[in-house]
């Protein structure tokens, strides 16, 4: 501050220096000189806030700040008390909060604070925190990270187990050649010049359609008939065509075509 008003001025500096020597300035130097927390502890003030502030722990530090002319708290401990309805810690004269738990932002979970001191004014032992290996138990062989031994070779039999997806296919068209040899129905698409499909069917009662050159004969067992009137045409070849019955039946699937073909 002397320093400033020399810049600014207001003193030369053969008057800084005679300031600075002076011992009632030294003094009042020394005096506003921070103190430390177990200087302040117990110190009570009636002129200052009276507002308990946290400091280390303890639990009887007072806000060094001046109060205001009407209350007893100073301008910033009112504020926050204003704010949060009650200063966390409690006045200084006050009986301490045994769990203070500060809030940053309203709604947040807040942090608690804990004394080192009980109520009598006894220190308290803090719990340190066990190393690896202490406590009751003996400790064991050290477990090493990773998986178990044999677990990721088993991982891999499981994975052969599981079928690609071109065995899956393979899987499923031989299952469809299996269903086909035991019942195939004839499809309503038709295709010029290509059978469409194959027409193999179980006994049944009731005929199912086989289409054979665009032509939908009637089926029974492997027995094909006309679809006009059912009189037999022939037996299916394996291959969604026919295997005529003589040369009549086959020249009234070639009239049939002609028939049927759009």
């Amino acid at each position: 501050m002397v320093s400033l008003m020399v810049e600014k001025g207001y003193l030369n500096e053969e008057t800084m220096e005679k300031v600075l020597a002076d011992e009632d300035f030294q003094k009042k130097r020394k005096e506003r000189k921070k103190k430390t927390s177990e200087e302040r502890r117990g110190h009570y003030d009636a002129d200052k806030c009276q507002a308990r502030i946290w400091m280390e722990g303890h639990d009887n530090i007072q806000c060094s700040l001046s109060k205001l002319e009407d209350g007893c708290l100073c301008k910033k401990h009112q504020t926050c008390s204003d704010k949060d309805q009650g200063w966390w810690l409690g006045m200084i004269k006050e009986k301490r909060p045994e769990k203070p738990i500060w809030y940053q932002e309203p709604g947040d979970k807040g942090v608690e604070h804990f004394w080192n001191t009980d109520e009598e004014g006894k220190e308290i032992m803090k719990k340190e925190k066990k190393t690896e290996g202490e406590g009751d138990t003996p400790p064991g062989p050290k477990k090493k990270r990773g998986r178990p031994k044999g677990s990721k070779n088993k991982k891999k039999v499981e994975e052969k187990k599981e079928l690609s997806v071109e065995e899956l296919l393979i899987l499923l068209e031989k299952k469809k050649e299996k269903k086909k040899e035991e019942l195939e129905e004839g499809k309503e698409e038709l295709e010029e010049g290509k059978d469409v499909e194959e027409g193999k069917d179980v006994d049944e009662e009731e005929p199912s359609k086989y289409i054979v050159d665009g032509v939908p004969y009637e089926i029974k067992g492997e027995e094909i008939m006309d679809p006009e009137d059912f009189s037999p045409i022939g037996v299916t070849d394996g291959k969604g065509g026919i295997t005529f019955e003589d040369d009549d039946a086959k020249e009234k699937h070639l009239e049939n075509v002609e028939k049927y073909s759009p």
